[in-house]
């Protein structure tokens, strides 16, 4: 992801659309916020520096926004799923993503916002394996958990799906100045 991208309205326009949403649900004193960001916003992601400051700021903005609307009858919640291995940049891009750290597919995402509506969940982390003990471990020994991430090839993954995403970009520029 760009720093231009980054920049585009993405937060802005969700920051928007919950503004609007949540001044109907204050009136009616009931409703549920739920924002679906990714792990990568938990902890930082290697060579995918931009989507996880994004993904984070909206974690941390979704943290905010709950506690501000505590007792309010307004719930917000989180969904935060790892790789998604059958739609979206992953699939797109074609970089498989390593087993070791699981994955989800988008069936899983949807469960886990209809999860979100059925309970009172602040965040449901969503993937194939446990991520709770990883988060925790990248909080309280983070460069031995950069070096985990390294080991099990997560630097090479997101580098080779850096690569194919500006080529791909480059495609897409260059087909646009030929027409």
């Amino acid at each position: 992801m760009s720093a231009e991208r980054l920049k585009a309205p993405s937060m802005r326009w969700i920051a928007r659309a919950c503004q609007l949403l949540e001044r109907a649900m204050l009136a009616r004193k009931r409703g549920h916020i739920i924002n679906v960001s990714s792990l990568s916003g938990r902890v930082g992601e290697i060579y995918n520096s931009l989507y996880s400051t994004s993904k984070g700021g909206l974690e941390l903005w979704t943290d905010a926004l709950r506690q501000e609307l505590h007792e309010s009858g307004v719930r917000v919640s989180s969904v935060a799923p790892g790789g998604v291995t059958d739609s979206g940049m992953i699939h797109d891009i074609g970089v498989p993503y390593p087993s070791v750290i699981g994955s989800c597919t988008s069936k899983d995402v949807a469960r886990a916002v209809i999860r979100c509506t059925a309970g009172d969940h602040a965040r449901v982390f969503v993937n194939s394996l446990p991520v709770r003990p990883l988060l925790l471990l990248g909080l309280i020994a983070p460069r031995f958990f950069d070096a985990l991430l390294r080991r099990i090839g997560l630097a090479k993954r997101n580098q080779e799906k850096v690569y194919r995403r500006m080529r791909s970009d480059q495609e897409i520029s260059n087909r646009s100045s030929a027409s």
